[in-house]
């Protein structure tokens, strides 16, 4: 977490790299960056592991970001790193593979705007199928 912090202005590959150097020999984690850079209405997204992430920017269609496989232990990969714009509003929802959606990302459209309701939504309407459950949900505007 330190690295992410003192690196978060650097780019989104250099800090999964640091990441992943820093976890040489170790068990492995995966990790999600979401950076969103209010002064030039850019988000920047970057995944590794089974935590998924739904973005949705300014009311469009909401998008399933495609993780990288895996997790940073000092092996060598390559990041899967997105790059959007936004001229007004950002919704997002990170959730590890606890949470079972099963294809209803369009049915979270009209609560974007109020991340209290998008948990509410994934916990207690969508099959949380497994032992650990992590939803994160966030709005920008």
């Amino acid at each position: 977490m330190d690295i992410v912090e003192q690196k978060f202005d650097a780019p989104m590959e250099d800090i999964f790299a640091l990441v992943n150097r820093a976890l040489a020999h170790e068990r492995g984690v995966v990790l999600t960056v979401v950076r969103i850079d209010y002064v030039n209405n850019q988000i920047t997204c970057g995944n590794i592991g089974n935590v998924e992430c739904l973005l949705q920017i300014d009311n469009k269609d909401v998008m399933r970001l495609i993780p990288t496989a895996g997790f940073l232990s000092g092996r060598s990969f390559k990041a899967r790193v997105h790059h959007f714009t936004f001229q007004s509003k950002v919704g997002f929802v990170l959730h590890s593979d606890g949470v079972n959606h099963l294809g209803q990302k369009r049915n979270l459209t009209d609560v974007y705007d109020r991340p209290a309701d998008v948990v509410k939504h994934l916990s207690k309407k969508v099959s949380i199928d497994k032992d650990d459950v992590t939803i994160i949900s966030g709005y920008v505007h």
